[in-house]
This record gives structure tokens, sequence and C-alpha cells, in this order.
């Protein structure tokens, strides 16, 4: 893993090809602990060797990006897709003898097929009667086009839009990827890592023995009152995820809320290691009960840093651990009660 994030540098120098290199030296140093243990198993049995092509390409890593620069600026990404809508998926619907000849031809009626979708879609469009009068009003009276330009820089344009045009503009639409690190509201940054969540939760002031049951987790309000109580103590302190909490007997559960909001996504966004100015494309992740389609509820892992001790990439791995994102809450405190948590 050391070796794929490194060799996405976009400016790489000789620290992080010696890096490269150190890091495949450790792997071959080590990789027959492996075999020993049998954990590189096949499809029926376990596999005593490592002919693997892609493995031994790792060895030239460092001599190609010496060779023609960082190799972030290539990508197979495009080719790849071609070769799966144009050569994989067209020879599935072939009788397996002849193959070009067949995907020629579901190639060609594709085509046709997506331009006769679009002709009937353009014509199939309701048109506009004033847009005609519109047109010849404007070429006739060329005094409001100062303020027709005005009223687009304040984006209230009055022209009516074209069907025909607005199709154009939906098929050719490209999305823009939020930069969640200059929003302020309900945005939370750690480090170069920023997690925004929507100004509406999902819902509002349901109960936490509800949320418990729906989620299946049956010691949320233990957990709610270890946290709170060590809150209380550690003030701004960091609370280690996985740690075994402390006994609660005797104590009694120090709740001081009972109806929470709930959000089932989050978006987290990061800067990119090699450059901190990038930043990269937000990513969603979801904490949603049982529903059709997902019997046992949605939730998505990550690997944290649950140790502030380590610091990734110096110290790899160490410290960090795959966590599961149970729940998105925040509490609502009771009418007249004083908040005792940082909100």
């Amino acid at each position: 893993m050391d070796v794929r994030y490194l060799a996405q540098s976009s400016s790489p120098d000789d620290s992080v090809l010696t890096s490269i290199d150190r890091s495949l030296a450790i792997f071959h140093d080590n990789k027959d602990a492996i075999i020993t243990l049998g954990a590189r198993m096949g499809t029926k049995r376990a596999i005593d060797n490592w002919h693997i092509p892609k493995l031994e390409l790792m060895q030239s890593i460092t001599a190609s990006i010496s060779q023609v620069g960082a190799l972030i600026q290539w990508s197979a990404d495009a080719t790849e897709h071609a070769h799966i809508s144009e050569i994989k998926e067209p020879a599935r619907r072939t009788n397996n003898n002849d193959y070009d000849p067949q995907i020629c031809r579901h190639l060609d009626r594709a085509e046709k097929l997506h331009r006769f979708a679009i002709a009937t879609t353009l014509k199939s469009l309701p048109t506009d009667p004033d847009l005609e009068e519109l047109r010849e009003v404007e070429g006739e009276d060329d005094d409001d086009e100062d303020e027709d330009e005005d009223e687009e820089e304040k984006g209230a344009s009055s022209e009516p839009m074209d069907p025909r045009t607005a199709l154009l503009e939906q098929l050719n639409h490209t999305q823009t990827s939020s930069n969640y690190f200059s929003k302020i509201r309900i945005t939370f940054l750690a480090g170069g890592t920023a997690i925004h969540l929507n100004c509406n939760p999902t819902r509002t002031g349901v109960k936490i023995d509800e949320v418990a049951d729906q989620f299946n987790i049956p010691d949320l309000r233990y957990a709610l009152s270890d946290f709170l109580q060590r809150d209380a103590r550690n003030g701004n302190g960091v609370f280690g995820v996985g740690v075994p909490r402390r006994s609660l007997i005797d104590r009694p559960l120090n709740i001081p809320f009972e109806r929470i909001q709930l959000w089932h996504t989050v978006r987290m966004q990061q800067v990119c290691l090699h450059d901190p100015s990038v930043v990269l494309p937000a990513q969603t992740m979801h904490a949603s009960p049982a529903r059709v389609g997902w019997p046992k509820g949605r939730k998505d892992v990550a690997i944290l840093n649950v140790d502030s001790a380590y610091d990734w990439p110096k110290s790899g791995l160490k410290g960090h651990a795959v966590c599961e994102l149970q729940l998105i809450m925040r509490p609502i405190p009771r009418r007249g009660s004083r908040i005792t948590w940082h909100d």
C-alpha cells in the first residue's frame, strides 16, 4: 500500500524513489512468511509461488519514473473503459464465433439506435410559440442588449430556454466538485480532512431507544453516557476508537438529552497527500438503518487514525484501524438544560 501511494506522487524526487524501493525490498524480504502461513490462496488450494506479472512489473516503477516523469499523469482509464463498452459487452452478445464482424455490427446498430432516440426526443419536445417572436424582437430592438447583459450578469435572464438547447445542455452537463474546505457551516476540519453535513438532517427528534433499535446498537445509551463522562473530564481530548469502555456498574447513566438528530450520509473530502493545495473529490459515507435492498442497513467503512502518536504515511498503518460508521447524530438538549458537551 505504501508503494501504491508513493508512486502516485505528482512531483516525485529522489527521496520518494528511495522510499518506493525500500518498501518493495521490505515486502520481498518478508513475503515468505505469507507462503509459510498458507495465506496466499487460490480458488481451491494454497499457492506456493509468487508468479504474478504485475508484481514483477512493480520492480520497474522507479526506473519508469526516472524516464517518463510522474506516473500519475498517465492513465489507462479511458482505454480500459472503452475496452469494456466497445469489446467486452458486445462480445457477450455474440455466438462466440467470428467476434470481429458481430461486434462491429452490434456497435453500428447501437449507434443508430442512439441517434434515433435523440432525434425522436427532440421531435417530441413541445416548441414554444413565443420563441420566434422573441428572436424577432431582439433583432429589431438592439437597445435592449445592454439590459439583457445586466440581467444575465445578475443571473436573472428572462429569456426562455429552447427545449432543444436544454436537452443538449443536459447531455453535455459536467458536474464540478465542491470544495468543503472553503465552507464554514456544518463543516468540521481535522488536518487534511473536511467533514460536511447537510444543513437539514435526515430525521430529527428521534428517541435514543428508537435509534438503538433501528440501527441495532443495543448499548447506545451506555456508549453516549461513557462519551459524555470522558468529555467532561478531558475537555478537548481525543477519544480512542475500539478501546474498552469504563465499567458503568454502580454509576447512573448521565445523558442530559433524550432525542437526537440523524443524518444518513456525510461528505468527506481530503487534500492530496503529495500536494496539499490540490483538493480531491469528495466521497460520501453512509450510515443508514435497514431498508429495502439493505436488510442489515448500509454502513460504510474507512481507515481511521485512532492513535495521535502515529501519522500516515511516515508510520505506515500503525495507529490506524478499519472502522465501520455506525451512526451520524447530534444531541437535542432538553429545553432549559445546559449543554455540557462541545456542540
